[in-house]
C-alpha cells in the first residue's frame, strides 16, 4: 500500500514539474507557420476554383512560385481546399492554400500566381514575422475576409 501511494506521489510530481520545465514533456505550444488561404471569385461572386462551374481553374493550370535576381522561378507547394465549415460558420469557396514561411526571410515579401495570367503578390508582415497584415496583388490591396472565419483561417478574395 505504502509502494502504490509513493508511486503515485511521484507520478504526480513529476507532471506537475513538466509543465514547469521548458521543452520537457511537449508543452509548448506548436510552432506556427505563416500561410494564407485564397478564394477566386468573378464578378458575380461565382466560385473560379469550383471544377462544377465554367471557367474554372484545376489545380494543373494553377501556379505560385518565387522568382530569383536572375528571373529563374522556383514553384511553391500549394493545395486545393474544398469549402470549410468551423463549428457552426461555413465557408462556401473552394481555396488555394500556401504555407509561406519563405517570406520570413524573404527581403522583398513578393511571390507571384499564374492562372490566366502572372499576379504579383506582394506581403506586408507585422513585426512579428508570422502574419501578414497585408497582402497586395498587383500593388492593389486584395480584401481579406473579416467574418468569423479570421479566427481559423488567413484569407484573401482574388476578384477577376
Amino acid at each position: 500500500m505504502k509502494k502504490t501511494i509513493a508511486l503515485l506521489v511521484v507520478m504526480f510530481v513529476v507532471t506537475i514539474a513538466c509543465k514547469k520545465i521548458n521543452k520537457l514533456c511537449g508543452c509548448e505550444p506548436p510552432i506556427r507557420v505563416p500561410d494564407v488561404n485564397f478564394a477566386v471569385i468573378n464578378a458575380d461572386g461565382t466560385d473560379l476554383l469550383d471544377d462544377k462551374k465554367n471557367g474554372a481553374f484545376t489545380p494543373s493550370k494553377i501556379q505560385f512560385y518565387t522568382k530569383d535576381a536572375s528571373g529563374q522561378a522556383t514553384p511553391l507547394q500549394f493545395s486545393l481546399k474544398p469549402p470549410m465549415i468551423y463549428g457552426e460558420k461555413a465557408f462556401q469557396y473552394y481555396s488555394l492554400y500556401l504555407p509561406v514561411n519563405f517570406l520570413v526571410n524573404s527581403v522583398d515579401k513578393v511571390f507571384y500566381l499564374k492562372l490566366n495570367k502572372e499576379y504579383k503578390l506582394k506581403a506586408v508582415m507585422n513585426t512579428s514575422k508570422y502574419n501578414i497584415d497585408e497582402l497586395l496583388i498587383d500593388d492593389k490591396p486584395l480584401t481579406k475576409d473579416d467574418s468569423e472565419l479570421k479566427r481559423y483561417a488567413n484569407m484573401y478574395y482574388i476578384s477577376l
